[in-house]
Order: C-alpha cells, then structure tokens, then sequence
C-alpha cells in the first residue's frame, strides 16, 4: 500500500465534521453548567482593575488609582472591560459576565486549535488538536474561573494561527500582511505583556521562510523577500503597539517604552510572597526549586499527552530515518518543519525561560497556561503524522482507539471532578487525586466554598439570630454566595471579625486549625476540598484567628 492510500483515512474530510461536533457538544455542555463554578481569587482583583480602567476613561484620565494602587497597571483591559460593560446592559453580575466572556474565549480556542492544526496536518490533525485540549483539565477548568491568564493563552494561540496563515513568499509579502499578525499580537498583549513573546514567533517563522527561500530559489530570492519583510515587519509592531495603547492606561502615560517596562517590571515584582506545598514539603514563591513548573505539567497533565508525546517523537524519527539520505538543508529548511519549530518554541522557550530565570510563580502552572495550547496542536499535528506513516492500517487505528481510550478516561474524570476540573492530577505521575492532594495544593483559590455555602443555605443549623459566616481565605469568596442568597438567618463577615460558622480548604491546613463542630465536607472523588464547621460552642465569639 503506498503512501498516500495509507494517509489517506487521516486526511479525509469527515474529521473535520467530527471537529464541529464535538466543538458542538463542548459549547452545549459548558452552556448547561456553566452556573456551578464558585469564584476564583482574581475575579475580584479582574472586576476591579476593570472598573479603575473605566474611572480612568469616564474621567477624563484624571482618576490615577488605576496607575498608583496596587497592581493593576501591569495588565491590559481588553477583556475585562467589555465584560463589565456589557453587564452595565444585562445586568448579569460582573462575576458572571466575566465568567461567560471567558468560557467564550475558552470555546474560541479550542475551535482555533482544532483549526490550526488542520491547517498544519489535515482533519485528523485537526480533530486530535481540538479533542486534547478541551480534554485538558487544567484548561477547561481555567476556561470556566480565570478572567485573565486563560484569555491570554487563547489570544496567544489565535496570534500564531495567524502568523501560520499569512506564511510569507515574495509573491506575498506586502504591507498589509503584517497588519494582521500584529492586530493579534496587540490583542493578547492587551491582556498581558508577556504577549510580545508572539513577535519571537514571527520573527522565528519569518526567518525560517527567508532560509527556505535560500534552499529552495538562492540568496538572491531570500535577500528579496527579506527586504519585502522589512515593512510588513514594522507594520505588526505599530498595529500591535496601537492596539495595546487603547486598552492599557499605563502605556498611554508611555506610549513607547510603556510596555517593555512592564515586561521588565514583571521579573522584579513579587505579586505574592508565600509558602506553597510542592512534592510533600513546603517551599516559597520567590524562591522555587527549579522543577517547580516541569514537576506540575507532568502531574496535572493528561495521559493522553505523554501517549501522544511518544507517538509524535516516533514519527518524527521515522520521518527522519526516511529522509537521511537528502542533504541536511533540503530535509529541515522546509514550511513545516519551520511551522513545527515555531510551535515548540511557543510552548517550550517560556518554560525554559522560568526554569532559568527563576520567575516567581504559585498556584500552579495558572501563569503558564499560555504553553498549552500550541503543544496540544503540536501533539495533535504529530500524532496524525505518525498515524499516516504506519505501513499496517489495523495498528494505525489501534494507536488512535488507545489515544481515545485515554482522552475518555480523563473526561470521566472531568465529569466526577466537575466543577472542579482544574484540580486534576493524572494517574500516571500524579497518583490521581487522591495522590495529588497529599504532595500538592489542590483548590488554592477557594472554588468550592460556592458548594459549603450552598449546603449551609440547605442546611441551617438551629440558631436564634443570624449566624456569621467566614471563610479562611478571601471573604467575597464566600461572601458573595451568602449575601445573594438574601437568607436572613445567615450574614457575611470577615474571619477577624466574631463568627459562627467557618469554611475552610485545605490550603495551609486551615482545616486542621479550625476548632468547632464538623457539619459538613465538600469533596470530590474522595478527597475533601472545603470543611463546614459551626464554632460557636468554641471560639466564635473571638475575634484571633486559630
């Protein structure tokens, strides 16, 4: 059988309708439970660098809190703002706006994943990017909880796809092919700065397109398309840097260097200092171990990404055993290989930088997010690769049968974990769940007081007076539920304050340092996550936190 009979089950059209179904069934699902998430720490800090951002406009950029109070500077408006904006028309609640907003943006880049890899690899391609990223926990949790680092890894995602389909040859390399590079650039730069990481792709792609030129036509087509770059080149950073200006009021006080000393800022400013539980012991944000961040991928991450990761570096050294006899420059300097090396770079240049540089980090891999979207197209676009250059057909669809069967043992996962899927620690390094909890944080933002007060709602304890409830962590985490519930029997105070009753996670063992009457446990697949407890036969009416 040759080459192309075998691919040829890969490549067919009917994939790309199961990319639409299941984009279908993912919109459908999220649609229907969507309402069950409780509230992130960053909401509130979101909502209220949005509402800054509008005093800034609505003042004439004469109210300066967004640029003098806290740390709200360091990042763009271009989510928040129209989330906050089209609540002041439905009236939906801000948390809630920013919630829906940021499921749209979350739905949007699974539908560019599956897109991109298509466009690299085909509908098989296509199908497997978009399938292990919504199955990704950690990302389809985030899409659901995190106004602002899941926007920006999408927005980074979009920027590549763009950079892929405006591919640049001397035919054509005009001015308005770097417009809209860097319109998506701009876009995620207006979310955070660490968006101008998207001109190192370009910059990677288009070089590579000047060396193919090289290989393929001679220097001299290189030189010429290289200087047709030129002004497309300068076009993507004015439109980026345009873009950027509008939705940040701290690079309109600096409109040139405004964003790269927000770059630099970045590597200096400690946002939050403390202890973090990491491999069973305790260690410190501004002084992490190296294999912080690789130690988190491999536990959170799904099995069906190292299954591909094996299936893809197989294909790779098949296809380069297979072309060893061609010159080295005809084998590598080639559009895909290029493209290929871009992706890789996108998911794998940032995390080797924070190994290197020591960035401070917490809770998680939340900040670097933005790194899985391009190695889930990766794997994708390699796995169907690999898939098409197995010689038997029957091993071909058992490999892609384990890779479903893999992607369906994660989504029942998911679906006991709901709505807590970011929690996910995976089988094979994690030891699961349960395994995870013991070595690892698990709800550090305090998602599950949502369900302690729910059940407290459903559950009153007997009490004379309004009971006073608080939570270990963030009041409006709690708060929030307790006050628009408009249930007299229960109010909303801080934990210094005298309390009755007390929801506590487990992060810092807060649970272990409440002393009261145990009502109730939220927990998922075993393993408890937020603790109700009625102290007022014990330290309620104090006011020293235990």
């Amino acid at each position: 059988m040759d080459e192309a009979k075998r691919g040829h089950w890969a490549l067919d059209r009917r994939w790309n309708a199961a990319t639409a179904l299941l984009l279908v069934g993912l919109v459908a699902v999220g649609a229907a439970t969507i309402g069950d998430y409780g509230l992130s720490w960053d909401l509130e800090h979101v909502q209220e660098q949005g509402e800054r951002i509008l005093t800034w406009y609505s003042s004439g950029f004469s109210d300066r809190r967004i640029l003098e109070q806290g740390n709200y500077w360091l990042y763009g408006g271009l989510v928040v703002v129209p989330a906050l904006l089209a609540d002041r028309l439905v009236g939906l609640g801000p948390f809630e706006m920013l919630r829906v907003f940021t499921a749209l943006i979350g739905w949007l880049g699974v539908a560019t994943a599956g897109w991109l890899g298509a466009r690299l690899g085909g509908p098989l391609a296509g199908f497997l990017s978009a399938l292990l990223l919504a199955t990704t926990p950690v990302y389809y949790g985030h899409a659901f909880t995190n106004p602002r680092d899941l926007p920006f890894a999408v927005l980074s995602l979009i920027a590549l796809a763009v950079i892929v389909r405006t591919w640049p040859d001397p035919q054509r390399a005009r001015w308005s092919s770097g417009l809209l590079p860097g319109f998506a650039i701009g876009l995620a730069m207006s979310v955070r700065v660490a968006g101008l990481i998207g001109f190192f792709s370009m910059g990677l792609a288009w070089a590579g397109a000047v060396a193919c030129a090289a290989a393929g036509k001679g220097w001299s087509h290189a030189v010429q398309l290289a200087r047709r770059m030129e002004i497309p080149a300068l076009w993507s950073v004015a439109t980026a840097w345009l873009l950027v200006l509008v939705c940040w009021p701290y690079a309109q006080t600096d409109p040139l260097l405004g964003p790269i000393r927000v770059a630099f800022a970045h590597s200096r400013i400690l946002e939050w200092m403390g202890p973090l539980k990491f491999m069973g012991r305790t260690v410190y944000s501004e002084s992490l171990p190296w294999n912080y961040a690789p130690v988190w991928f491999g536990v959170t991450l799904p099995e069906a990404w190292f299954f591909t990761a094996v299936v893809s570096v197989a294909g790779v050294v098949a296809w380069a055993l297979a072309g060893r006899r061609r010159p080295l420059v005809e084998w590598v300097l080639r559009p895909p290989v290029i493209l290929a090396a871009m992706l890789v770079a996108a998911g794998a240049v940032p995390l080797l930088l924070v190994i290197t540089r020591g960035t401070v980090l917490y809770d998680g891999i939340r900040h670097l997010l933005f790194v899985v979207p391009p190695l889930a197209v990766c794997l994708g676009w390699g796995t169907a690769a690999a898939l098409q250059r197995i010689r038997r057909p029957g091993l071909a669809v058992a490999t892609l049968g384990l890779v479903l069967v893999l992607v369906g043992r994660t989504a029942l996962d998911m679906v006991a974990l709901h709505p807590y899927q970011g929690l996910h620690f995976n089988r094979l390094f994690g030891g699961g769940l349960a395994g995870g909890a013991q070595a690892f944080e698990t709800d550090y933002w305090g998602l599950s007081y949502r369900e302690g007060v729910e059940w407290l709602l459903a559950h009153p304890p007997a009490a004379d007076r309004p009971l006073r409830v608080a939570n270990c962590s963030n009041t409006f985490l709690s708060g929030y539920f307790v006050e628009r519930a408009h249930d007299d029997r229960f109010v909303s105070v801080f934990i210094n304050e005298p309390r009755d009753i007390m929801l506590a996670t487990t992060r810092y063992d807060c649970h272990k340092r409440v002393k009261g009457q145990l009502l109730h446990v939220v927990e998922r697949m075993g393993v408890p996550l937020t603790y109700v407890f009625d102290v007022r036969a014990t330290d309620g009416s104090s006011t020293r936190w235990p």
